[in-house]
């Protein structure tokens, strides 16, 4: 049987922990055929690897990275809808210093802002608003005589501080992640290893005797299956001709 080195799966990490729920369902259901060709498997082997695919499945997942990923990534929607709004507010204020600034939207940092909010550029946005505060600042007495808020000011202000909080939370979640699968390495290839014992012993098993049998056991037979599970056929409903 094909079967790739450790480190090199052939299928996503996630796969692999489904791959191996597959294997071991297959294994208690086999058990005794497995014990008779060696007293390695046993009871107590089949609690081991499933409690290591459980582990791969925790470290993969890490529910509690991906909600806070979530929510920063809400925060920071939420923080370019006020900016987008904020933004052609402060182009009206703009427009009515009748050309007294002798700078357009686009001169002025307005227009750029705007572009890159639309194109969800974290990195942009953070460097176009510093040219834009810039600006304000330098033109406040001007704009604040056409209507220019504290409130307003503020917002471009508070968000230069809040987006770049909000790229540094990401980097370090990103950084954070790498570092869990790197330092998991290990767990991934002992539970590879595991997994590909158990293959190669169900095909000498059943190679022979049970082809249903030794399809549960054979490596692209099981990604198919994974395969599947992951992407599952959409199921047509058929539509009643009217009477």
């Amino acid at each position: 049987m094909n079967i790739p080195n450790p480190r090199d799966y052939s299928c996503k990490d996630e796969e692999l922990t489904l791959l191996g729920s597959f294997l071991i369902a297959s294994l208690n259901r086999d058990i005794l055929d497995f014990a008779g060709y060696s007293p390695e498997f046993n009871q107590e082997y089949v609690k081991n690897c499933d409690a290591r695919i459980k582990a791969a499945d925790e470290v993969i997942n890490l529910k509690s990275e991906f909600q806070k990923q979530r929510e920063i990534t809400a925060g920071i929607n939420e923080t370019y809808a006020r900016l987008n709004e904020g933004a052609n507010r402060l182009s009206g204020y703009l427009l009515l210093t009748n050309g007294k600034l002798k700078l357009n939207p686009n001169q002025f940092g307005i227009t750029p802002v705007k572009k890159n909010l639309s194109k969800k550029d974290l990195e942009a946005v953070i460097k176009d608003l510093k040219f834009l505060n810039d600006n304000i600042a330098l033109h406040k007495e001007m704009l604040v005589a056409k209507g220019l808020s504290d409130e307003l000011i503020a917002l471009f202000t508070n968000s230069a501080v809040t987006l770049a909080d909000d790229k540094r939370k990401q980097v370090e979640l990103i950084s954070n992640r790498k570092g869990i699968i790197l330092n998991n390495i290990s767990l991934f290839n002992e539970l590879y290893t595991q997994l590909c014992n158990i293959m190669a012993v169900g095909k000498i098993l059943y190679k022979k005797t049970n082809s249903a049998k030794l399809q549960d056991y054979t490596f692209s037979d099981l990604k198919k299956r994974v395969r599947r599970a992951v992407n599952p056929v959409p199921v047509v409903t058929p539509v009643t001709p009217p009477q």
